[in-house]
C-alpha cells in the first residue's frame, strides 16, 4: 500500500467542488477520507522480463547454430 500524492487527492476533490487551496497533506487526506475517496493505492511489484528488449549477439549466433556448445 502506498499513500496517494497530495496533487492527485486535490484534483479529485476539486472535481467534486471542494477547494483544497492552502490545506496541508493531512487536511486533504482527512477531507478525502470523509468523502469516501481512497487515500492509498495498491501497487504490485513488477518483475522485469525480456519482452521488448534486444537480443545479444551470442543469443542470435546460438539460435542460428553458429556456436558450438563444446567450445568455450
Amino acid at each position: 500500500m502506498k499513500n496517494r500524492l497530495k496533487k492527485d487527492l486535490c484534483e479529485e476533490l476539486e472535481k467534486i467542488g471542494i477547494s483544497t487551496r492552502g490545506k496541508t497533506l493531512k487536511d486533504v487526506q482527512e477531507t478525502a477520507a470523509a468523502k469516501n475517496i481512497p487515500i492509498t493505492t495498491e501497487e504490485c511489484d513488477m518483475l522485469e522480463g525480456w519482452l521488448g528488449k534486444p537480443k545479444g549477439i551470442k543469443q542470435i549466433l546460438w539460435e542460428r547454430g553458429l556456436l558450438d556448445p563444446n567450445v568455450q
